[in-house]
């Protein structure tokens, strides 16, 4: 373990839902069996975390023989942005109390930068880095056919979803096994790898003025590339951080990334998509998904052609 380089950067805050951080709620199992999943690639994924978190996630890891997660014990308060972050709360209670944000820690969106960062002294300037979001492996945003038990019935009982078994409903072990960094590699080549949406999910005042030339909008669940590219993308989502919190104000990380889009887009190898929904939403929500939208999801059919 100690000889393997980070391929993968996450964290896992699921303590914060209610608190002036905010953060997504009831995601302790999920975002766990979701790791857990991802874990399955083999390669080194750096954790930062919090004990709250190691308390129950470690030994369900060590029950699974799962080595290659390396936890780091990250105080959110010490991150870089913390006490500007909290000026800025304090001044605009809207921050943290409008539902937009309920769900949306700025130090932990803005932290995925400075993670990454943190980790690319030990890479040299060809070796891939990539950020990962510890809950991309659930099944809300991939369709059960990725894991090869979607056909038994002891893990998906539609008459009875209650009796699921959790663990192998966010578990895709067609994507997240010891190809898959290997294939995304191949799909990222010598660009940064990034995931855009036809349709905005934010809207925030940035502080100047911005028109998406791109018309598609990033998502920072997974993104990355080598070391050389990676360095000025990150240098700029810093600068813009800064003229952001110059201005009192607080945007997630996808609005910045799709600033560095409009400004840059010859960096970047893009998949579009449409929609979060796939094909197992059909029977449970009928109108939110058809089979002319490209989904999210597809992204993983193409990586894995390669």
């Amino acid at each position: 373990m100690s000889q393997q380089k980070p391929k993968f950067i996450t964290c896992n805050y699921t303590n914060l839902n209610g608190t002036r951080f905010n953060g997504r709620l009831n995601r302790d199992q999920v975002y766990m069996y979701s790791l857990r999943g991802i874990a399955e690639c083999g390669e080194c994924i750096v954790n930062y975390t919090c004990p709250y978190n190691m308390e129950f996630v470690d030994p369900f890891l060590a029950s699974h023989s799962i080595t290659n997660v390396r936890n780091v014990d990250f105080d959110l308060t010490k991150s870089p942005y913390h006490a500007r972050i909290e000026a800025i709360k304090t001044l605009k209670p809207f921050y943290y109390q409008d539902g937009s944000w309920a769900n949306r820690c700025v130090e932990i969106m803005w932290g995925k930068f400075l993670w990454l960062e943190e980790n690319l002294h030990q890479l040299d300037d060809d070796n891939y880095l990539f950020w990962i979001d510890a809950g991309l492996s659930q099944g809300c945003t991939t369709p059960r056919r990725f894991c090869t038990f979607h056909n038994d019935k002891r893990y998906y009982k539609v008459d009875q979803p209650d009796e699921m078994e959790l663990e192998y409903a966010h578990r895709h072990d067609r994507i997240y096994n010891d190809d898959f960094a290997r294939r995304l590699e191949k799909y990222t080549g010598d660009k940064i790898l990034l995931i855009t949406c036809s349709m905005s999910q934010h809207g925030d005042p940035l502080g100047f003025e911005f028109y998406n030339t791109q018309k598609m909008w990033p998502i920072g669940g997974l993104f990355g590339g080598q070391k050389k590219v990676l360095i000025p993308f990150i240098n700029r989502f810093k600068e813009l951080a800064e003229r952001v919190l110059s201005h009192d104000l607080l945007v997630k990380e996808e609005q910045l990334m799709a600033v560095i889009y409009s400004e840059k887009p010859e960096w970047f190898k893009t998949f579009e998509f449409d929609v979060w929904y796939h094909e197992d939403w059909i029977p449970i929500a009928p109108g939110v998904y058809n089979y002319s939208m490209r989904s999210f999801s597809d992204f993983f059919d193409e990586v894995l052609k390669l």
